[in-house]
């Protein structure tokens, strides 16, 4: 039998767009007599374990082309978790972008198998899941903030894994190898408290 064994790299990037710092740690604006200062701690923390696995096992990665639980009728919310991750932000506004590339392999240029992950998140006690790949991109960077503390914070939430119709059949008939692919997080952090 032949097997396609697919892996996934995740990257984050995390981006303080409120404060451009003159000094280390700190910047200053002057009116008058008034001094405000602003710290940028603010930065969000964010980071994802992931979880390593034999290709027989129930999670993580790598996984083989046809396991029952990246078949493209799973449900994203009972799909493979492969990953936690967990952000911790002081910001009142957090905005989250994914961008995730075709799973691919250098030795045979062409082969593009598409999925979807899905980032599932609890913030205020709701439970949503951003679900994107390399055919379905967000519509737009996710924002994200708390009503109730004016912070984000979730941790030990899954990151899950399926193919689409169209990957399963691109995996189908690819060369058996491992097939990897680079997902980039990128956190923008604003404003804050």
């Amino acid at each position: 039998m032949r097997k396609v064994l697919i892996a996934l790299v995740l990257f984050i990037a995390t981006i303080a767009i409120a404060y451009s710092a003159d000094e280390a740690n700190w910047y200053y604006w002057k009116t008058g007599s008034m001094e405000i200062a602003a710290n940028k701690a603010i930065d969000p923390s964010v980071s994802i374990t992931p979880i390593s696995s034999s290709e027989s096992g129930e999670e993580g990665i790598p996984v083989e082309h046809t396991a029952a639980n990246i078949q493209p009728d799973v449900e994203i919310s009972s799909a493979r978790k492969i990953a936690t991750w967990k952000l911790d932000s002081s910001s009142t506004d957090i905005i989250i972008d994914i961008d995730a590339q075709y799973l691919t392999n250098e030795a045979y240029p062409g082969v593009e198998i598409d999925y979807l992950i899905g980032f599932q998140y609890t913030i205020d006690g709701k439970t949503e899941t951003l679900e994107v790949g390399p055919e379905k991109p967000l519509d737009n960077s996710q924002p994200f903030s708390s009503e109730n503390d004016h912070t984000v914070h979730f941790e030990n939430q899954p990151i899950r894994f399926k193919l689409t119709e169209k990957g399963l059949s691109t995996a189908n008939t690819a060369v058996a190898d491992m097939y990897t692919a680079d997902v980039t997080i990128t956190v923008e952090a604003g404003g804050g408290v």
